[in-house]
C-alpha cells in the first residue's frame, strides 16, 4: 500500500490532521504518522481544499524511501 505526505515547501510543514482530526501544519516529521495518505486522489484532493495557491506543495512519497 503506498504511503504519502504533503509538504509545504514554504512553511516547511506537513499538512496532517490535528486531534479534532482537522488538517493542521505540522513541522515535527514524529507527530506525522496520522497524517500519511495511502490514495493519491485523497492526496490531490486535500491540497485542491487546505493548501494556498500560491504554496509549493510536493508530494512525499514515503515508499520510494524505503526502496533505497
Amino acid at each position: 500500500m503506498p504511503k504519502y505526505l504533503i509538504q509545504s515547501v514554504e512553511r516547511g510543514a506537513f499538512l496532517v490532521p490535528d486531534e479534532n482530526n482537522e488538517p493542521c501544519w505540522e513541522r515535527n516529521l514524529k507527530k506525522c504518522v496520522s497524517g500519511v495518505l495511502t490514495d493519491l486522489e485523497n492526496v490531490h484532493q486535500m491540497i485542491v481544499e487546505y493548501c494556498d495557491f500560491d504554496d509549493h506543495i510536493v508530494i512525499v512519497d514515503l515508499d520510494a524511501f524505503n526502496a533505497h
